[in-house]
C-alpha cells in the first residue's frame, strides 16, 4: 500500500485493484475428455477499501460465468476454478500504456531466463 493510496482511502476516493482468476472449460458429451481448457484472467475492480474491492471481485468473477452451445451442439459451461486475488494497481488513472499487472519472479533457472 502506498502513501497515496492510503491518502486517497481517507478522502473517500476508490483505489484500483486487478483482480487474477482462472476458469475452467467443460465440454458435455458423449465423449469423455481428459483434459480442460483453462482461461487465466486479469480484470479491473476499484474500491475504497482493499476489502470492498475483493468481495465485488469476486462476485464479478463469479457473474463472468457463462455457458454456450458449440459448433457441434455441444454444451460448453464456463466456471471459475480459482480466485486468486487481487493487487492495487501501480497506475491510477489509466490511459495507454498504464500498468495493470506485474509479478516478481525469482529462483528462476538460468535457462528458462532465455524463455522470457
Amino acid at each position: 500500500m502506498t502513501l497515496q493510496s492510503t491518502v486517497r482511502r481517507r478522502r473517500g476516493h476508490h483505489t484500483w485493484y486487478t483482480a487474477h482468476v482462472f476458469y475452467r472449460s467443460d465440454i458435455h458429451s458423449r465423449r469423455s475428455r481428459k483434459f480442460h481448457t483453462f482461461e487465466e484472467v486479469y480484470f479491473l475492480v476499484s474500491g475504497v477499501t482493499s476489502s470492498e474491492a475483493l468481495q465485488k471481485a469476486k462476485k464479478l468473477a463469479k457473474q463472468k460465468e457463462h455457458s454456450y452451445k458449440n459448433m457441434y451442439g455441444e454444451a460448453v459451461s464456463w466456471r471459475l476454478a480459482k480466485f486468486v486475488g487481487i493487487q492495487e494497481t501501480t497506475d491510477q488513472k489509466f490511459k495507454d500504456g498504464a500498468e495493470v499487472y506485474f509479478r516478481f519472479l525469482k529462483g528462476l533457472k538460468s535457462r528458462a531466463n532465455k524463455k522470457i
